[in-house]
């Protein structure tokens, strides 16, 4: 459907579009996207499919102020390609958290620190864009012909090299969540949720001292489907005693909630950052937590 399309060389590309997607990269924004989607407003879910009129294509009549360019840049460019093999450009909308809806910021102050350490699973700052605090938003993802970057500028949103090097892990976030047995889910998973969630309310101290040493929970072993025995191992980027202790404690509670789902979970492991290998690391899954626990990468359940 989309290759017998494609033109069959590179001579038969538009020149100047090639040219000019040279300037683009991951992680830039442009201005004005579409904002676009397919919806029956008899079946809506959101206000702008129920209040709109006929159905299929549901499009805002407002468009967002940016949108931020998701396709890895060698898709984009393809700048060796004989044959490019890519026709389209995909954007996420960027949205100002500081505008104002119903009388409040868009995104609160509470959130916003989430948001900044990677903690919301579909939206990611963009630091550099002026004017607001822009939020790339992935819930949505657009599509659109290459040739409409021709009439679009790049707008830098992150000065720091590593920081737009980000936009691709973010994205692969945003679609991927490993799946594991709902006994490691009820037994294990929701219970190590629940305990950091009820120390940052009480006792944060605690907590911040498991946010400062804490990178993430993984489960080893390779089977996350039937597993009968659960090896956690808690990733640090640095020891820190007190929050080592605490959550030694709180694994007798984990154990009574993963046996009565008939799991039998093993001591809990620390590994350093610096002293784990490579091997070793690409064996283990991260546990899905959160936004509000301290896995700087979460997601939400």
């Amino acid at each position: 459907m989309i290759d017998e399309q494609i033109p069959n060389g590179r001579e038969e590309w538009p020149p100047e579009l090639l040219e000019h997607l040279k300037t683009f990269r991951q992680g830039d924004v442009v201005e004005s996207p579409p904002f676009a989607y397919w919806g029956l407003p008899h079946h809506g879910v959101l206000d702008l499919t129920k209040s709109f009129e006929g159905e299929g294509e549901i499009v805002a009549a407002e468009r967002p102020p940016y949108g931020l360019i998701l396709t890895q840049t060698c898709d984009l460019v393809e700048e060796d390609a004989r044959r490019p093999r890519y026709p389209y450009v995909h954007l996420c909308p960027v949205v100002n958290g500081d505008e104002e809806v119903n009388g409040e910021p868009r995104i609160p102050a509470g959130r916003r620190g989430n948001i900044e350490r990677g903690r919301v699973k579909y939206q990611i700052l963009l630091p550099d864009l002026p004017g607001g605090w822009w939020v790339a938003d992935s819930r949505l993802i657009i599509a659109c012909e290459k040739g409409w970057l021709v009439e679009r500028q790049p707008i830098r949103a992150f000065n720091d090299e590593s920081q737009r090097w980000s936009v691709g892990p973010w994205v692969g976030r945003s679609f991927y969540q490993p799946a594991f047995a709902g006994k490691f889910v009820q037994g294990v998973q929701i219970p190590l949720i629940q305990s950091l969630l009820d120390v940052k309310k009480h006792e944060p101290e605690i907590f911040a001292a498991i946010d400062g040493c804490v990178e993430e929970f993984c489960l080893a072993g390779a089977d996350h489907d039937d597993l009968d025995d659960a090896a956690v191992v808690v990733l640090l980027r640095t020891r820190n005693e007190e929050a080592i202790s605490w959550l030694q404690d709180t694994w007798v509670q984990w154990n009574d909630s993963a046996a009565a789902c008939e799991i039998n979970l093993l001591p809990l492991r620390f590994e350093e950052l610096d002293d784990i290998s490579l091997k070793e690391y690409r064996s283990l899954t991260t546990i899905p937590l959160r936004e509000a626990t301290p896995f700087p990468d979460a997601y939400e359940l």
